[in-house]
C-alpha cells in the first residue's frame, strides 16, 4: 500500500451520497480519490462492506462520508462497519481518518453544547453513530459531529422538488 503524501489528496469514501456530491462540486484541493461503490463517473470502486481495500494511488488522508442515514438499528449499525473499514484503511496506510458523525449523538438537550456534552441520543441513529464513534476512536481518527449541512438536508430536497411549505404564524413563529 502507498505512503501518506501531503500533496496528495485524501480517499473520499461515500462521493456518490448527498455530502459526497456536494463536497466534489466545490473541491478546491489537491484531486481526492473519490470512491463509490459502483465506480460510476470514474470514482474508485470498492464496495466497503464486501471487498477489501483495492490498490490505491498514494492519499494524504482519508475522510469517510459513506453512511446509512434511515432504516432499522441493524441496517444502522452498517455505519460502524463502513468507519471500521475507514479506520483500518488510515491505520495501515498511516495516514489520519475524518469520519462524519452527527448532533444526533447528542439528543435533545438545552443550551449550546460542547463536544464533551454527555451523549444522550434519542433515537436508533443517534445510537448507531455513538457506537460507530465508540468502535473507531483512535488517535488517528477524528469524528466530526455534523449539524446540518446547507443543501444536503429534507429541506433542500424538498425544494428541489417544489413542494415545500414554511409555516409562520402572525406572532413571526412557527409551530413548535
Amino acid at each position: 500500500m502507498p505512503s501518506r503524501d501531503i500533496s496528495a489528496g485524501p480517499l473520499i469514501m461515500g462521493a456518490s451520497g448527498r455530502l459526497g456530491r456536494a463536497l466534489a462540486q466545490v473541491w478546491d484541493g489537491p484531486a481526492p480519490v473519490w470512491q463509490t461503490r459502483s465506480g460510476a463517473g470514474g470514482s474508485l470502486a470498492w464496495d466497503v462492506l464486501n471487498a477489501p481495500a483495492p490498490d490505491l494511488p498514494a492519499v494524504s488522508g482519508i475522510m469517510v462520508l459513506a453512511g446509512v442515514t434511515a432504516g432499522s438499528a441493524a441496517e444502522l449499525a452498517l455505519n460502524t462497519d463502513l468507519a471500521q473499514a475507514g479506520a483500518d484503511l488510515g491505520a495501515r496506510l498511516g495516514v489520519p481518518v475524518l469520519v462524519a458523525s452527527t448532533q444526533a449523538v447528542y439528543g435533545p438537550q438545552p443550551g449550546l453544547l460542547r463536544e464533551d456534552a454527555p451523549l444522550m441520543p434519542a433515537n436508533d441513529y443517534g445510537r448507531a453513530k455513538c457506537a460507530m464513534e465508540a468502535a473507531v476512536a483512535a488517535p488517528h481518527v477524528t469524528c466530526l459531529r455534523i449539524g446540518n449541512v446547507a443543501g444536503c438536508d429534507a429541506l433542500a430536497a424538498g425544494i428541489a422538488r417544489g413542494g415545500v411549505v414554511l409555516d409562520r404564524f402572525a406572532d413571526g413563529q412557527g409551530p413548535r
